[in-house]
């Protein structure tokens, strides 16, 4: 076989022989990495000056352009089978029926490709934030937000992958929106304890722990009357929601150690049980 009969191999199948479309297709994927590679690495180095905010919007409009590109790819290859160029331009002049027939079959997936532009363009949250969604009991910090879904990182370092339909239409608390997030924390003394010194002890305590910030904003006051208890509620102020659990969780100890070396008893219910009996008239 001499040269001209291999590149005019399987000519019946394709345009320019089989020898060339695997060529142009080799050549049409390279261009189209190398294309990628080199927008996300320009993207990169632009996203370093910016903030979060950017980052999450330009992140999700380079994945688009990404699943855009190989599906041009993909076409530019399957257009130089004969058999398959027709079907191509039939599919491509007709992209709005195709489209529309597309989206009835998957509603649901489109609803969450829908879901990831809001969340992308209105940004209720960012990746990086430290979001909790309130009906669903779960919480943690974003890590990524993709076409169908997002990803959640929980305290206990796993990810939760949730459908963007979902994240769109859910209740979420955004703990990185404030400068400052205030956390709650409430002792229970007993009645024969001194009260203002309780809460004086519990204030000093918490002004003087590394992580308080606001310190004029850390206040106690009494919040309940209880059965067998005063409930006296701490104010406290942190950088963060995931700082501040850890500042809650020095305060209970050195708050109780604090309670121990000044007299301030911590309750717990006591119950007394009378027994009558019976005795005959």
């Amino acid at each position: 076989m001499n040269i001209e009969a291999m590149f005019n191999f399987g000519k019946e199948y394709t345009n320019d022989g089989i020898l060339i479309t695997v060529i142009l297709g080799i050549i049409f994927f390279l261009i189209t990495r190398f294309s990628i590679k080199f927008i996300q690495k320009m993207m990169n180095k632009h996203l370093k000056t910016k903030d979060k905010s950017t980052a999450t919007t330009y992140n999700f409009i380079f994945k688009i352009f990404k699943v855009a590109l190989y599906g041009f790819c993909l076409y530019a290859i399957l257009i130089q089978f004969t058999a398959l160029k027709s079907i191509g331009n039939i599919l491509l002049g007709a992209s709005s029926v195709a489209a529309m027939a597309f989206a009835l079959a998957a509603q649901e997936s489109m609803s969450n490709i829908v879901g990831g532009f809001f969340l992308a363009f209105f940004q209720p949250f960012k990746v990086g934030d430290l979001i909790k969604l309130t009906d669903r009991n779960i919480g943690g910090r974003v890590k990524d937000i993709g076409l169908r879904h997002t990803t959640i990182t929980t305290i206990e370092n796993s990810d939760i992958i949730i459908p963007n339909g979902i994240m769109n239409s859910c209740v979420i608390e955004n703990r990185d929106t404030t400068v400052n997030y205030c956390n709650y924390l409430v002792f229970n003394i007993s009645y024969d304890s001194d009260v203002d010194k309780a809460m004086a002890i519990i204030q000093k305590c918490a002004i003087q722990h590394k992580d308080c910030v606001d310190k004029k904003l850390c206040k106690v006051v009494v919040i309940n009357l209880g059965d067998y208890s005063v409930d006296l509620r701490l104010a406290v102020n942190s950088v963060d929601a995931i700082v501040g659990f850890n500042l809650l969780c020095d305060l209970r100890k050195s708050v109780k150690k604090a309670f121990d070396e000044n007299g301030i008893d911590i309750p717990f219910p006591v119950y007394t049980i009378m027994k009558q009996k019976n005795q005959d008239l």
